[in-house]
């Protein structure tokens, strides 16, 4: 296990077959042989708990007012609703669409080499297009990526 703020990482095998990395909330788990050899992948997850922690905090902005209208214990019940606003998103294809997007766009930037783009852009677009249940083609996920 190892903190980087603001995720916690652990390193295990314990994931899906063909599966890199997974992120849940600020929780991150990655393939132990990526441990030193892929920051890209890292970056890919961080990206994740980044976005996980924006949309957490806009949906508690927004929530912080229901204590003065509600009983406190519904309030809190609400509030606390807000940490499952992301997980809740994601499930609609589009926002999944554009949060992997986001994420490889990232990852790309720590492509081992910057000749391979090409390459590394074809892999992700191929992840995006198959492995999410887009149902995007391959295309479609390439220009997702640009």
């Amino acid at each position: 296990m190892k903190l980087r703020f603001p995720a916690i990482i652990f390193y295990t095998d314990r994931l899906s077959k063909g599966t890199g990395g997974l992120t849940i909330a600020f929780f991150i788990m990655i393939r132990a042989k990526y441990r030193d050899t892929d920051e890209g992948i890292h970056q890919h997850e961080l990206c994740h708990v980044r976005r996980w922690f924006a949309i957490t905090f806009l949906s508690l902005i927004n929530m912080a007012p229901l204590p003065f209208f509600f009983p406190l214990p519904w309030a809190w019940a609400a509030l606390s609703l807000s940490l499952f606003v992301y997980p809740l998103l994601y499930l609609i294809p589009r926002f999944r669409q554009r949060e992997e997007a986001a994420a490889y766009r990232t990852q790309l930037q720590y492509s081992p080499a910057t000749t391979n783009r090409d390459y590394y852009s074809a892999l992700y677009a191929k992840f995006i297009s198959e492995d999410y249940g887009l149902n995007i083609s391959k295309e479609e996920a390439l220009k997702l990526l640009e």
